[in-house]
């Protein structure tokens, strides 16, 4: 049944654990009591994944309930992670209910109770993740720096520093785009070898280059490139430096070139995204135009068609 749930098929779990609920129901004396607890778990886990919410909330009251019915005979059991758990569900249940209130007090229990758990740091992700969705980007900012600051060595500290920054992003003023600048960099410092360090370092540029700060965008972008040549990603850093070039072709003409070939480096990379591919030959023949150069950009206009061509774009 877990190995269904997590394959995605809930309602062929669902049926097959209601199937074994009846039976221990029948004859509840003979299952075991971790089995019983397992089981009654199961249950409110679908339920949250199944979309089943106003269900889970009483589920998981009845495996507290439970659990204490049958004291002294879990030993196979890790209670502490058990119940830390449960309280998770609980909590993110609640929330995903709108119900922000009973989901903080449910949350506080948790914190409280299994302050070090990882149900009591995954908490604090799963409240901002929910707070952002409903537009609490503030609210959601303030607990992923809570969860860094509270859990530096979790694993899930640069990703609270990751999304903090995101949330900054998202409310797109000059002192926000800055802030998000700050948390990134409190990243790539205190997780330098975590692999969202590259993406950092890259936000960072492309955040600079919002700000119109070109000079510092271009120096980030070409550090990018020299300290990582063989990233998987290292197109995107190719493309910032195109992309800012581009940007700052009003200042001066001979911009556009050297963004035209950045933008045809990156066109002609093989182990890079299709669409990657197709922006850069557009963006490509955009700066030829802008430079002056009509017939290179349409030499540019057509290498766009033969890729189109070679992926089948033309074929229903």
């Amino acid at each position: 049944m877990d190995a269904q749930r997590r394959r995605g098929t809930v309602s062929d779990a669902l049926d097959r654990l209601g199937a074994l609920r009846s039976e221990w129901q029948r004859d509840a004396a003979r299952v075991p009591p971790a089995l019983q607890v397992r089981l009654a778990w199961l249950d409110a886990r679908l339920a949250l994944d199944g979309g089943r919410l106003d269900q889970v909330p009483g589920l998981c009251n009845d495996i507290l309930l439970l659990i204490d019915s049958l004291s002294g005979r879990l030993d196979s059991i890790d209670l502490e992670a058990l119940r830390s758990n449960v309280l998770l569900m609980q909590g993110e249940a609640l929330l995903r209910l709108q119900q922000a209130e009973p989901a903080g007090v449910v949350f506080r229990e948790l914190r409280e109770n299994y302050p070090e758990s990882g149900a009591a740091i995954l908490s604090f992700l799963i409240e901002a993740r929910e707070q952002s969705a409903q537009d609490g980007l503030v609210s959601a900012q303030q607990s992923l720096i809570r969860l860094a600051d509270l859990f530096p060595r979790s694993r899930f500290a640069p990703l609270a520093l990751w999304e903090a920054a995101v949330n900054a992003q998202q409310r797109e003023t000059t002192s926000t785009y800055q802030e998000a600048i700050t948390i990134l960099e409190r990243l790539i410092n205190d997780y330098p070898d975590h692999y969202l360090a590259y993406f950092a370092r890259l936000k960072q540029a492309d955040l600079s280059r919002l700000l119109n700060d070109f000079g510092t965008a271009l120096l980030l972008y070409e550090n990018l490139l020299n300290q990582f040549p063989n990233h998987p990603d290292r197109f995107r850093a190719l493309m910032g430096v195109a992309d800012t070039l581009l940007a700052r072709g009003s200042q001066n003409p001979i911009h556009f070139m050297d963004a035209a070939a950045h933008y045809e480096r990156v066109f002609a990379m093989g182990m890079v995204p299709v669409e990657a591919r197709f922006e850069a030959g557009l963006k490509s023949m955009v700066a030829l135009r802008n430079a002056g150069s009509p017939a290179e950009a349409e030499a540019a206009f057509w290498n766009i068609m033969s890729l189109a061509s070679a992926e089948g774009f033309f074929y229903p």
